[in-house]
């Protein structure tokens, strides 16, 4: 298993055209790291950088702890599958997963054994005399990370693998890419501008903003602690309310909430709380009686919009749990699931 670091490191395409800005990351071996971010955000610069495919402005790429950038492509062992499948259509499932093998030389029977292996990891075993041409779009990303697999890479990116794929495709794909990753033990780095597919498939999740690190962490680490607000949006967020912390108290339009402890300084601070951890009901502490502003139906889930004094909270709810325009409710925050971010200029 092999480690990727990278140090400072810039892409300038052009004079004022900066797509990547000191960009400093560490993907452990064995990790499954995902790159997310907003179309433009660098993602797949930095995933060319790591290919050889572009040489940086500034700063160094590191494998097991030497530079790479010296290193020519095709043996630094980092091996990239496409968005578009790249298969070659003039040959069939077999002979496409085999190409890198047969450019290695390798013995035929070697290839043979490898070529099945890699299909049958990928669930596609009898499907080696199959033409590209008669696969769904899905059976073509197997066969094209089967071809990636099979010669054995030390780190293995994926550029927007699912982003051509229909949602059940998406969905079980996503569950054979992490499957893959976690027996072959390989590291492995992934691109999406989808927050669905990089919490489902990462152990650690790199948000690129404006060709920038945001945040690094674990999926559920941008759930419950987003550095700031643009953070918290982009995953979801749109509760957010100014206060003013005073110890254990935020006061907000909303009244006085209790939070827990945390390290953030007393003064102006921006509240911020999950549409699914607003709790209906009343409990302990942080309760608020509003009345029901808006209810959407979505069918695995419900979205209700409640006014409380001048100032409207979202919740989701289970799509069974009904309210009316009008209706008296009640609503529970639970301080645990309050966070507390930087007041915004």
């Amino acid at each position: 298993m092999t480690s990727v670091a990278l140090d400072n490191l810039s892409v300038i395409y052009s004079p004022g055209s900066q797509v990547l800005g000191s960009v400093t990351l560490r993907v452990e071996p064995g990790e499954l790291m995902v790159l997310l971010g907003p179309s433009g955000s660098g993602k797949t610069t930095m995933l060319r950088a790591l290919a050889g495919l572009l040489q940086p402005s500034e700063g160094d790429i590191r494998f097991d702890d030497r530079s790479v950038l010296d290193v020519p492509p095709e043996q630094r062992g980092a091996v990239m599958v496409f968005q578009e499948h790249a298969l070659f259509p003039f040959m069939n499932v077999a002979a496409n997963v085999a190409f890198g093998l047969k450019m290695r030389r390798m013995d035929s029977a070697v290839i043979r054994s490898r070529v099945a292996e890699a299909l049958a990891a990928v669930q596609l075993a009898g499907y080696e005399a199959r033409w590209p041409g008669e696969l769904s779009g899905g059976q073509r990303q197997r066969v094209a990370l089967a071809r990636a697999l099979v010669i054995q890479p030390r780190v293995l990116l994926l550029d927007e693998p699912l982003s051509s794929l229909e949602p059940s495709l998406r969905e079980e794909l996503r569950g054979t890419i992490r499957t893959l990753q976690q027996q072959a033990g390989i590291t492995m780095i992934f691109v999406t501008h989808d927050q669905t597919d990089a919490v489902a498939v990462a152990d650690r999740i790199c948000l690129l903003m404006q060709g920038r690190v945001r945040q690094t962490g674990t999926p559920r680490s941008f759930f419950e602690r987003p550095v700031d607000s643009e953070v918290a949006r982009f995953f979801g967020g749109i509760n957010f309310l100014p206060g003013i912390k005073r110890g254990g108290i935020v006061e907000t339009s909303l009244g006085p909430l209790e939070v827990v402890a945390t390290d953030r300084p007393d003064g102006d601070v921006l509240v911020t709380i999950r549409p699914e951890a607003v709790e209906v009901g009343r409990n302990g502490h942080n309760n608020l009686v509003g009345s029901v502003e808006s209810y959407s139906f979505q069918g695995l889930v419900a979205r209700c919009g409640a006014g409380i004094s001048d100032t409207q909270l979202q919740l989701t709810v289970p799509p069974y749990q009904r309210f009316r325009r009008g209706e008296r409710i009640v609503l529970h925050l639970p301080r645990e699931r309050i966070h507390l971010l930087p007041l915004e200029p």
